[in-house]
């Protein structure tokens, strides 16, 4: 049992929300049922948090008309772990005018708790509990605490008249419907308040609750309620009811008596209404925020692509991989089939890498780009860039660099590169052909009556 000695607690997981209650529209606020006793939200989040809006929306619906017409309903939607289980109950000294305006108020403070899976809400006219599992037939809990008003002490006469109170309450409560009120009479002003001898309480059970778990809840309860004294007010929160006791007779002007608020029934219905209006407003920001967000990500993402895009065509542009025709034509000596080393997947490939074998790559560099200022800065990026692409060619598909790896070696100028291994084609080096000449009476060979080729494979593998 937890009894602590304020009179309102707010338990929630971020100082905005804290901010968010301390200034409630205050149509919300004018009738005494709607003053927050507790709001607790749990830690754990929703998996799946625009799944999660729609299904409090759907349960929020779900359940205002039952309430509005019984004062109690309960809504299930979803399943899983993102499902959505929801109870909400009207205290029943309420009237029907009193009960929609609490629920209002419930249904304005559900949302601060999102994206929690569960939370509670206990106001002093009516209660609501969502989770993601159905919860409805639970009475006793951890959570289950007892709230001390610290405005006034009484002396021994009522603490009596608490005990009293609050026995003939719980009493009504476990053998009739399962709510109860208990009220002892003492010296009283004209105001209804009390002088020390007056005692009114209030207990009631969750519809879903059984009776023996109501029993259970009710005494409970009970004892934490009178752990207050001698305080004026307590309150207990337990998971499956709510008993209160006061020095001042809360229920006085309210249905149980019979009786209904002479005035303000036309305010009362313009803050259910306002009430409403206030929380599809809020419902439809949180679903219009989850999309705002899940669309900026997707053009970030695609501001991302183009950007590397833009990177590689300037990486491309600055690492002088474009070459004019021209000089493709005096590098290869007009294409002449002596400089051609063999045949390659995708047309000829030239001498580069047999000079690059032995060490004489200056001789493919065009000498017209050597006869300037920046003959040595020039030599040294195209014998570099020669490298990369002998490394982009290499046989083993494994060894070949990523793009961004070459995008790397093209940019940093000082970094050593590896070693490239062979490139995939075949030359005359390695193949060894015993030739034969053929006549029309068959082989003539010199020293063999059959040719012996010896030759090495490769494969094209891509990268």
């Amino acid at each position: 049992m937890h009894v602590e000695t304020q009179p309102i607690i707010i338990i929630m997981p971020s100082l905005l929300f804290f901010l968010l209650l301390q200034s409630p529209p205050s149509t919300l606020s004018d009738g005494p049922e709607s003053q927050l006793v507790l709001l607790y939200c749990g830690t754990h989040h929703y998996h799946n948090a625009t799944r999660a809006v729609t299904s409090f929306a759907a349960n929020m619906e779900s359940i205002s008309t039952k309430v509005h017409s019984t004062g109690f309903a309960v809504s299930s939607t979803g399943s899983g772990p993102d499902s959505s289980h929801c109870l909400a109950q009207c205290y029943d000294y309420l009237s029907p005018v009193e009960c929609v305006l609490c629920f209002s108020k419930l249904r304005t403070l559900g949302p601060l708790c999102f994206p929690s899976i569960n939370g509670r809400i206990f106001l002093d006219g009516c209660f609501d509990r969502v989770d993601n599992y159905a919860f409805f037939g639970e009475a006793l809990g951890p959570d289950d605490r007892a709230w001390c008003g610290n405005r006034t002490r009484w002396g021994p006469s009522f603490e009596k008249a608490v005990t009293r109170a609050v026995a003939d309450a719980v009493h009504e409560a476990q053998v009739g419907a399962g709510h109860g009120r208990g009220a002892v009479e003492g010296g009283s002003g004209g105001d209804g308040g009390s002088r020390g001898g007056s005692a009114y309480a209030w207990a009631s059970c969750w519809r879903t609750v059984d009776p023996g778990g109501c029993s259970r809840c009710l005494r409970n309860a009970s004892a934490s309620a009178t752990g207050c004294l001698p305080w004026s007010e307590a309150r207990v929160t337990n998971t499956g009811c709510f008993l209160r006791y006061s020095d001042t007779d809360f229920m006085r002007n309210n249905a149980i008596n019979g009786g209904h608020r002479p005035k303000g029934n036309a305010r009362l219905k313009v803050g259910a209404i306002i009430s409403s209006v206030v929380i599809m407003g809020l419902c439809l920001a949180i679903a219009l925020f989850f999309v705002f967000k899940c669309n900026r990500e997707i053009e970030e993402k695609r501001k991302g692509l183009n950007k590397t895009l833009k990177m590689i065509e300037s990486a491309l542009v600055k690492s002088s991989l474009n070459f004019k025709y021209s000089t493709l034509v005096a590098a290869t000596g007009s294409f002449d089939p002596a400089n051609k080393l063999g045949e390659g997947g995708y047309g000829a490939v030239y001498k580069a890498w047999k000079h690059y074998q032995i060490g004489s790559m200056e001789n493919i560099i065009d000498s017209n780009m050597t006869s300037n200022n920046c003959a040595n800065s020039m030599r040294r990026q195209v014998l570099r860039t020669a490298q990369i692409a002998f490394l982009c060619t290499q046989e083993n598909a494994l060894l070949r660099p990523s793009m961004s790896r070459v995008l790397q070696m093209l940019m940093r100028g000082d970094e050593e590169l590896p070693k490239p291994t062979n490139p995939p084609f075949i030359d005359e080096d390695m193949m060894e052909l015993n030739l034969c000449l053929v006549d029309s009476n068959g082989l003539l060979c010199n020293s063999s009556s059959s040719s012996v080729a010896t030759m090495s494979y490769s494969s094209f593998c891509p990268r």
